[in-house]
């Protein structure tokens, strides 16, 4: 797992790593902060329960796009795609959980209570990145994202001379789910699916409401059917929304 220094070292205090006297967020403004850590943040070091959107992005039609291809090949398609999200990732406050192929795995904590920017608005902000990021490469980065919310463990994964952070949890399945749902499986651009857990709901609204000013100007929303979100395998999300970048306003 990795990010920004600020961010690893938020992470590290969470996770009972490194105690910090102070948020390593407290000398940044931002233009939303509504409370101070202060003495709050120092309380939960080693408290590996965060409150996170957990994401999942990749390609789609990768395999058949880059079969009969070179590896060298294949890693000169794939470097712009991978550098690209991770920057975004990281730009936003967000930890990267890791990369498989053309898969990146992503986590946003919610940074509020301890100094850091809302949660809801830096994914939004994200998800403009990311449409920028598709605009810039072109048809031949077709990109599906799925976003989950809710409480994660953060984990460390030890062996022989090995040591990852990784995140957990329903969340986790959650989001990696979301790639299966229709209106992802064949995008022409960029779509993104959302979705929480029961207990989660409200922060998902809150996002796709106009609080998210972001998202709208530049998404499409449609709320995922019902029956949709039951045929998940796994996992027991009860509401979400699909978006899309919306189209041009005619002049």
């Amino acid at each position: 797992m990795f990010g920004s220094e600020v961010v690893l070292r938020w992470l590290g205090h969470r996770c009972g790593v490194e105690r910090l006297a102070t948020s390593p967020f407290q000398s940044m403004k931002y233009a939303l902060q509504q409370s101070d850590p202060g003495q709050a943040f120092v309380a939960r070091f080693g408290n590996r329960e965060v409150d996170a959107f957990v994401g999942f992005v990749d390609l789609v039609g990768f395999t058949d796009r880059t079969k009969g291809r070179a590896p060298r090949e294949m890693s000169d398609y794939l470097r712009p795609f991978l550098e690209g999200v991770v920057s975004a990732v990281i730009e936003m406050q967000g930890l990267v959980d890791k990369t498989i192929g053309d898969e990146v795995m992503f986590v946003l904590p919610e940074l509020l209570e301890d100094g850091g920017g809302a949660v809801t608005l830096r994914i939004g902000s994200l998800l403009a990145g990311l449409q920028s990021l598709q605009s810039r490469l072109g048809p031949q980065y077709r990109m599906r994202v799925g976003l989950a919310r809710g409480t994660v463990f953060v984990d460390s994964i030890q062996g022989q001379g090995y040591l990852e952070w990784t995140v957990v949890g329903e969340t986790v399945n959650l989001a990696k789910r979301l790639h299966s749902l229709p209106a992802l499986v064949k995008p022409a651009t960029i779509t993104c699916a959302v979705a929480a857990l029961e207990h989660e709901v409200e922060s998902v609204r809150h996002l796709k409401g106009c609080q998210s000013d972001i998202l709208n100007r530049i998404w499409r929303a449609t709320e995922i059917p019902e029956q949709d979100l039951h045929a998940l395998k796994g996992v027991s999300a009860s509401w979400g929304f699909c978006c899309m970048p919306a189209a041009p306003a005619e002049a």
